[in-house]
C-alpha cells in the first residue's frame, strides 16, 4: 500500500497541478472577456450619447429650418386675414417647400387685394350713383314745390323715408318716373 500511496499521490500531485494551471488559465480568460466586455460598454455607451446628440441637433435644425419659418408664415397669413395687405411675407426668397407655400399665400393675397379693390370700387360707384340719384329728386323736388307749393317738398320727403333714396317708389309704385 505504501507504493500505491506514493505513487497515487505524486499522480495526485500532478492533476493538482494541471487543475491549478487551467484555474490560472480561466482567471486570464475571464480578465481578459472582462476587459473587452467593458470596451465594449464604453463604445456602446459613447455611440449612444453621440447618437443622442445627433438626434437632438437635427431636432433643432429642423425646428430653425422648418417650423420657425412656417410660425412666421402663420402669422403673416392671420394678418392677412384681418385685412393688412402691407405686409412683405417671410420666406419668399426661399426655393424649398417652405418657399412654395410663401408663395401661394403671396398669390392668395394678391388676388384678395384684388377683390377688396374691386368691392371697394362697386361700393363708391353705388354711392355715387344713390348721390346723383338723391340730387335728382331734390332738383324734381324743388321744381315741384314751386309749382304747387309746399306740397313737393313734403311728397319728397315721404319717398325718401319709404326706403332706398327713393328708387323703390318709382320702380313700380304705379307713378311715372321724374323728367
Amino acid at each position: 500500500i505504501e507504493d500505491w500511496t506514493s505513487m497515487s499521490v505524486a499522480k495526485l500531485a500532478f492533476l493538482l497541478g494541471v487543475a491549478e494551471v487551467v484555474l490560472d488559465v480561466a482567471k486570464d480568460h475571464a480578465g481578459v472577456q472582462a476587459a473587452s466586455a467593458l470596451r465594449e460598454f464604453v463604445l456602446s455607451a459613447t455611440l449612444l450619447l453621440f447618437a443622442m446628440l445627433l438626434v437632438a441637433a437635427m431636432m433643432i435644425l429642423v425646428s430653425r429650418r422648418v417650423t420657425e419659418p412656417l410660425r412666421r408664415i402663420q402669422g403673416a397669413m392671420l394678418k392677412l386675414a384681418d385685412g393688412d395687405f402691407s405686409m412683405v411675407l417671410p420666406g419668399l426668397d426661399r426655393k424649398d417647400e417652405i418657399g412654395d407655400v410663401a408663395n401661394a399665400v403671396e398669390r392668395f393675397k394678391t388676388l384678395a387685394m384684388e377683390r377688396a379693390r374691386s368691392e371697394a370700387d362697386e361700393t363708391l360707384k353705388r354711392q355715387k350713383a344713390d348721390a346723383e340719384l338723391q340730387a335728382q329728386l331734390r332738383a324734381f323736388t324743388h321744381g315741384r314745390e314751386r309749382a304747387v307749393g309746399g306740397v313737393g317738398l313734403e311728397f319728397g320727403a315721404a319717398l325718401l323715408e319709404e326706403g332706398g333714396g327713393g328708387r323703390g317708389c318709382w320702380a313700380g309704385g304705379g307713378h311715372a318716373a321724374p323728367p
